[in-house]
């Protein structure tokens, strides 16, 4: 699938066309509100930034894969001394060269 560029203004800067709605307490208002004006920025500009860093870093988390030593260890133990395919694993290879492998 395609994805279109962006549109832009004539200063060459992205035109925001979608919006986001959330409802907060006053608390984390004021909050967000503060923190913005020690950043300079506006709450708009501030929320933003904030909500595309936590995006990309839960794709980012999503993607990644993540094994403790042990895992580690057992995953290049596999790769490098593979066990000998089981009866299933034969009858699975030769549907596939039946039905499917490529030519």
């Amino acid at each position: 699938m395609a994805t279109q560029a962006p549109s832009k203004t004539p200063q060459g800067r992205t035109i925001k066309e979608k919006r986001i709605t959330a409802r907060v307490t006053e608390t984390l208002k004021d909050k967000v509100e503060e923190a913005a004006m020690i950043s300079g920025r506006t709450v708009t500009d501030f929320i933003v930034e904030a909500i595309q860093e936590k995006a990309d870093d839960v794709i980012h988390k999503h993607h990644l894969l993540e094994l403790s030593l042990r895992d580690m260890d057992a995953l290049i133990a596999a790769i490098e001394s593979p066990p000998e395919p089981n009866a299933a694993l034969r009858r699975s290879l030769q549907r596939w060269r039946e039905h499917g492998a490529p030519a």
